[in-house]
């Protein structure tokens, strides 16, 4: 049945009106944990294996408190604990882990900036930054330090130290996808779509599965009527999240630009299902 674009132009000058207003913003940049992830029921193909992820860290917990009981002086047993709590997004408990490891071992790089990762999810951004410093002044070289306290600073709006933290990170570990990423949102707020999709590109191509990577891509890719491939990113967000509003929404603005009007009806009612803000 043939669809009278007429009927959908309220919702696409909605959906207009909100990329007006919300563009490619930090909202989307999350710490990224090279080591481990927390698990999100939405970035998983179903339940089940989210549960695994869960059981998975549930062991390593268990695993890291009998060592504990062993060796209670040993940093190492808290820091990994700490982080199995960080994966299961229990971050008072990990902060609890870390500063035990950080008592029993100052120099422990590694306990500072994971504490400044949980510190940053509670957004205690003072605290974060401190932490990050520290973990920079033990360890120079140090990449995801200068990456997670660059995104504190974006998180903050002060985008020239963040831009400065994601290159040094970059110039420190060439193949860090997460300091790609966050470059390329920097280049996104500053209006530099070419330089923007640049670098989402390199973090693909190094490995990133994260959702935004490819969303912030498709938008990329849209913004310069290269709509196929924007079309690609946006199913790939989707694939790797189903629960990704704004992805849908974008999609199906992209499908209306290609006067695919029933595709774009699907997606934007898709879109306001998961999120009501787009109805």
């Amino acid at each position: 049945m043939a669809v009278n674009p007429g009927n959908i132009i309220r919702t696409f000058k909605a959906a207009i009106s909100l990329i007006a207003s919300n563009g490619i913003c930090l909202t989307i940049v999350l710490f990224s944990l090279p080591s481990c992830e927390r698990p999100r029921l939405e970035e998983h193909q179903s339940r089940a294996e989210f549960e695994r992820a869960l059981k998975k860290y549930n062991r390593q917990i268990e695993k890291y408190t009998r060592k504990i009981r062993i060796r209670p002086s040993r940093a190492e047993n808290y820091f990994r604990r700490g982080t199995a709590y960080l994966n299961q997004g229990n971050a008072n408990s990990a902060i609890a882990d870390f500063s035990q490891a950080i008592l029993l071992d100052q120099s422990h790089a590694e306990a500072y900036c994971y504490r400044g990762i949980a510190y940053g999810n509670k957004e205690q951004t003072d605290l974060a930054l401190g932490d990050f410093n520290q973990a920079i002044g033990i360890d120079p070289e140090y990449a995801e330090a200068y990456n997670n306290r660059g995104i504190i600073y974006a998180r903050n709006g002060e985008l020239d130290p963040a831009l400065a933290d994601f290159e040094l990170a970059i110039r420190l570990d060439s193949k860090y996808p997460d300091a790609y990423f966050n470059r390329g949102i920097i280049h996104d707020e500053r209006g530099d779509n070419d330089l923007a999709v640049r670098d989402y590109t390199r973090a693909i191509k190094l490995g990133s599965h994260q959702p935004g990577v490819f969303y912030n891509r498709g938008t990329g890719y849209s913004k310069q009527g290269k709509y196929s491939l924007a079309l690609r990113d946006f199913s790939r967000a989707i694939e790797l999240n189903p629960g990704f509003a704004e992805a849908y929404h974008n999609r199906g603005i992209t499908y209306y630009y290609q006067e695919h009007y029933e595709e774009a009806i699907e997606n934007f009612n898709q879109a306001i299902s998961l999120n009501k803000k787009y109805a």
